[in-house]
């Protein structure tokens, strides 16, 4: 079965910076630092001393268990990070149940985890991340992070063949899935590019969007806009790779 298409995970990470909230700083469960940490990673959560990510001065135990865990080459190491940032995410969500970030930051963890797993476990996580941003949306309908995430989902969705996209939706418990559509991706991913200009992933998404529907004009002018931006960080530029290769693909198609 081909899976869901949920690899924009690590690339919103990038382009995003999780929001630092006051709480998160002693929101963390007591977990031990997962394989591939440093020495001196503490227990998250506790205090320690001087020097140390959580010092005096705190940290954000969420962005430092997803900053851990994507700077890992091995699957299960990152695999644990990204659990320990869900469930620190969870504790953010229920001690703050009307705080549209702190929802959103359950999402964000949702999908980092959903992009590590396969088969029925992929397909229940992608199915609470579906709910999980309409909550966010339904609090804040104007948020550009939530409204990008929730668009790529729909997309990838709709990039399963009828098969794969039955047995997701029908078999495999991605019942909230079956609500996927090109034309609610295209309406989320242009709001968010259009809220955010200056971020080239939400350019390349929509990019992507127009090759899968067949508009190679609006694709090639979405991969210029890309490529047009200045990278601000690593993830960036790997983006702006991809924007190339979609550029050339859709001008071969007769976007130019």
């Amino acid at each position: 079965m081909r899976p869901l298409d949920l690899g924009w995970a690590v690339g919103i990470v990038l382009m995003t910076s999780v929001h630092t909230r006051p709480h998160a700083l002693r929101a963390a469960p007591q977990v031990s630092p997962c394989p591939g940490a440093p020495e001196a990673t503490p227990l998250l959560g506790e205090p320690s001393g001087p020097g140390s990510p959580s010092a005096a001065e705190g940290v954000d135990s969420l962005q430092f268990a997803i900053d851990a865990g994507r700077a890992l080459d091995d699957r299960d190491a990152r695999k644990c990070w990204y659990e320990v940032a869900e469930r620190i995410a969870r504790l953010e969500a229920q001690e703050a149940p009307q705080d549209p970030e702190a929802q959103y930051r359950l999402a964000l963890a949702l999908g980092l985890r959903a992009d590590e797993e396969g088969g029925r476990t992929r397909v229940g996580i992608a199915d609470e991340l579906y709910r999980q941003l309409q909550v966010v949306l339904e609090m804040e309908p104007d948020h550009p992070e939530a409204q990008h995430i929730f668009g790529r989902l729909h997309a990838g969705v709709m990039r399963m063949n009828r098969v794969t996209r039955f047995l997701a939706t029908r078999i495999l418990g991605g019942e909230a899935l079956r609500d996927a559509s090109w034309e609610r991706a295209e309406a989320l991913l242009v709001f968010a590019e259009q809220a955010r200009p200056e971020i080239p992933d939400y350019h390349y998404e929509l990019g992507r969007l127009y090759e899968d529907t067949d508009r190679p004009e609006l694709a090639a002018q979405e991969a210029r806009h890309t490529m047009d931006l200045v990278p601000q960080d690593p993830g960036a530029e790997s983006v702006q790779r991809r924007a190339g290769e979609l550029l050339t693909r859709v001008e071969e198609d007769g976007g130019r």
